[in-house]
């Protein structure tokens, strides 16, 4: 927790919305490879900052491939 705590107050808006060029605030971090495919789980590297919205489309388009 304290770790999601410090990496969303670093970085603080969904980086998934930024790409459509709105700032929304994050309040999930992501990995961007999920561990059980392999993502380093504790990597700085392989975090994102991603809204609920955003996050739940992801991990669906994940859960699908």
């Amino acid at each position: 927790r304290k770790l999601r705590a410090l990496y969303i107050a670093a970085h603080p808006f969904c980086v998934m919305c930024q790409e459509d060029g709105k700032v929304v605030q994050a309040n999930v971090v992501d990995h961007i490879v999920p561990a059980r495919k392999g993502g380093d789980f504790w990597s700085e590297d392989n975090y994102q900052s991603l809204c609920t919205k955003c996050h739940a489309s992801k991990s669906g388009k994940e859960a699908r491939s």
